[in-house]
């Protein structure tokens, strides 16, 4: 959990193993509401540097910003993605989906390894 400052406090984690893409809970505390059933659509930049989350819940879409970091934690395949969703990815590949390039990083996206379990006698 992130401290924003004066008690306010933003958290995303996911709802449980099963969740979609991008899908998490919400919790804001300062006096606030608990949100279930948001997808995270991108990160928000300022330059380079990530300053919040873009995210939609019940159609309409949100941002919340942060005051110190963001910290993305979705899995071997759902962060590269948002990542990329957000322009921090190959330049080239962005192009072709028509997404802006904020930064280029040849690696986002490369060699997808998901941790698959597998029994062992």
């Amino acid at each position: 959990m992130t401290k924003l400052g004066e008690g306010r406090r933003h958290q995303i984690h996911p709802i449980d193993e099963k969740n979609t893409a991008n899908t998490a809970s919400m919790t804001i505390t300062r006096k606030i509401a608990w949100t279930t059933d948001a997808v995270v659509r991108r990160l928000v930049l300022e330059g380079q540097r990530a300053t919040g989350v873009e995210f939609t819940h019940r159609g309409t879409v949100h941002r919340i910003g942060a005051q110190s970091e963001v910290v993305v934690s979705l899995g071997a395949i759902n962060t590269p993605k948002l990542l990329m969703q957000s322009g921090i990815g190959d330049e080239k590949q962005l192009r072709q989906f028509g997404i802006p390039v904020t930064v280029h990083l040849p690696g986002v996206g490369n060699n997808f390894q998901d941790h698959l379990p597998f029994p062992l006698v």
